[in-house]
């Protein structure tokens, strides 16, 4: 699932810190039960292996494509399942954006409209967009198949929850004297009614008061409906976190306070990194020195835990010795850090509510992609920028197998460069990887297996 960004937001997996105008950024469900127990080095039984119906191992990559459709700075490529029966794959990479792609056997499926990078979520159907109007924000639900326009509202963000589409209304904007309204973003009203639609029509379906004289932003974060507030405009903390109360009528709901979150030691800049949800809690990194990109290094003292339907929060101590410049993750209820290490990656696998180091190791592989977790495998992997897997017993961090044989076919990309990352992720049980201008499947029980090969030239598109 994808948000725009709103007025402001938590950094991480969840929402972006930043712009008035709308974009999105990616997100994604967590595997999340505690099911861990002493893992073995070795690849799954076949019969263990769920797969959709009719798969076999195949290989599809792009050509043709717009460069402009490849992933943005702070994307990564993607492959998410496209329908509830995850008989479809949408898929983005070198050249490509939201390409739909037969999860049985990398068919593609060209259609009217591709995707774009405002996209922040599909349902019935529908393809929820956010457009630029000017410096203000609109919400546009096309038809995913014909990309004919279901509905329009402005807003400045939007998330989708099981609550519907919900939005921040869009407030007043005020240039100082002298500033280039072509150049220059406006300041905005604080207020706003934070405004739920339905997705199929885009009626309203109610309506709740943000705090007064505070800016607030839905917050994408799972099926509940959060918001985030500040005090001010662009202030990044303290962070003020609510949840949408329970009702049947549209009158009935309010907006509940549940706590406020600090960045850290840092006061000056630094906001708190939200990595996602898991059991029941929204999970923070909080920063305790200077952040990188205010001159300073990435380093992570302790771990914040909110509860999403008391607010109770609670601390854990994460390891001492943890270095420096670690990107972090949450999959599979664990935290993971990596990094470059001696011409080495050095990862890192810490509990999500201890703060306890679990294991660590280190492999040659090297641009890794953010980690996909299989509780019901006990399996955690990895795909490097060319499209190698790395698997490794999530219990342990012992390595299981691996694909050895780069993937992309146009060599992948390079992250150094500002290139997007590989990602890893499953249709079921089966590994689904996109590298560079490819993706391919593989089944975690026979992951050499040699997959069928397809080309999609995009230029043939009608």
């Amino acid at each position: 699932m994808r948000s725009t960004r709103g007025r402001f937001g938590l950094i991480g997996a969840a929402a972006v810190l930043g712009a008035t105008a709308l974009a999105g950024t990616a997100c994604g469900p967590q595997d999340g039960a505690d099911d861990r127990a002493g893992g073995k080095p070795d690849r799954p039984d076949s019969e263990d292996v769920s797969r959709p119906p009719g798969w076999h191992p195949w290989q599809t990559s792009f050509t043709g494509g717009d460069r402009d459709a490849s992933p943005s700075e702070g994307e990564e490529n993607t492959c998410t399942t496209a329908d509830a029966d995850a008989s479809r794959l949408r898929c983005t990479g070198t050249g490509f954006r939201g390409e739909l792609l037969d999860t049985r056997d990398g068919s593609h499926r060209p259609h009217q409209r591709t995707g774009s990078y405002g996209d922040f979520a599909h349902t019935d159907g529908l393809v929820l967009t956010s457009d630029p109007d000017g410096w203000s924000g609109r919400i546009r639900a096309l038809d995913e198949r014909t990309g004919e326009e279901r509905w329009h509202h402005k807003a400045a963000g939007a998330v989708l929850t099981a609550d519907g589409v919900v939005t921040s209304e869009q407030t007043a904007q005020h240039w100082k004297p002298g500033q280039d309204h072509d150049e220059e973003p406006p300041s905005t009203d604080p207020g706003g009614d934070l405004i739920t639609r339905d997705p199929k029509s885009g009626a309203e379906r109610w309506r709740a008061h943000t705090p007064k004289g505070a800016w607030c932003s839905p917050l994408d974060a799972g099926k509940r409906t959060l918001v985030a507030c500040t005090a001010e405009e662009t202030a990044t903390q303290p962070v003020t976190l609510y949840r949408l109360t329970d009702g049947d009528a549209p009158d009935e709901r309010r907006l509940h306070r549940l706590a406020t979150v600090h960045a850290g030691t840092h006061q000056g800049g630094a906001q708190p990194q939200l990595l996602g949800t898991d059991r029941g809690a929204l999970v923070f990194l909080p920063t305790g020195e200077k952040p990188a990109w205010n001159g300073g290094t990435q380093r992570y003292r302790t771990l914040l835990r909110v509860d999403t339907r008391t607010g109770e929060k609670t601390t854990a101590r994460l390891p001492d010795d943890l270095p420096t410049g670690h990107r972090a993750h949450l999959a599979g209820g664990d935290l993971h850090f990596r990094k470059k290490s001696g011409g080495k990656t050095q990862l890192i696998a810490v509990d999500a509510r201890t703060g306890k180091e679990r294991w660590r190791t280190k492999t040659a592989l090297r641009q890794l992609s953010a980690p996909e977790a299989s509780t019901k495998l006990g399996e955690l992997y990895f795909a490097d920028h060319a499209g190698r897997v790395l698997a490794l017993d999530r219990a342990t961090g012992a390595e299981r197998w691996r694909i050895s044989t780069p993937r992309a076919e146009d060599g992948g990309t390079d992250t150094r460069e500002l290139g997007a990352p590989s990602s890893v992720s499953r249709a079921r049980d089966i590994l689904v990887v996109s590298a560079g201008n490819t993706v391919y499947t593989a089944d975690p029980s026979s992951p050499d297996k040699k997959p069928t090969h397809h080309t999609a030239n995009l230029n043939n598109n009608s």
